[in-house]
């Protein structure tokens, strides 16, 4: 999928077929053990309306990183972006 980000043409892959193992060990390198640390901790937090903050918050960020990822952005220029709404639906 060919999409748009800051006046760059970026293209998305669409499908996990798409997807080689050397790319999602390389997300993992740069992202995953990050992510798994901050839910980790989100986890151990008590129920309640923070906690609730914190995994949307986490969500987003799981997000922004793995479109930014595999795109070939950088993740402040997908939080950036005019096209939050669309990289959400996508």
């Amino acid at each position: 999928m060919r999409i748009r980000i800051n006046d760059k043409e970026v293209i998305l892959p669409t499908s996990l077929k798409e997807f080689t193992l050397g790319q999602r060990i390389d997300y993992h390198n740069q992202h995953g053990r990050e992510l798994e640390e901050m839910a980790k901790s989100i986890l151990e937090m008590p129920d309640g309306i923070e906690k609730d903050l914190e995994i949307t918050h986490f969500q987003f960020e799981k997000m922004f990183r793995t479109f930014a990822f595999f795109t070939g952005c950088d993740v402040e220029a997908v939080k950036d972006s005019q096209f939050i709404d669309d990289v959400a639906s996508i």
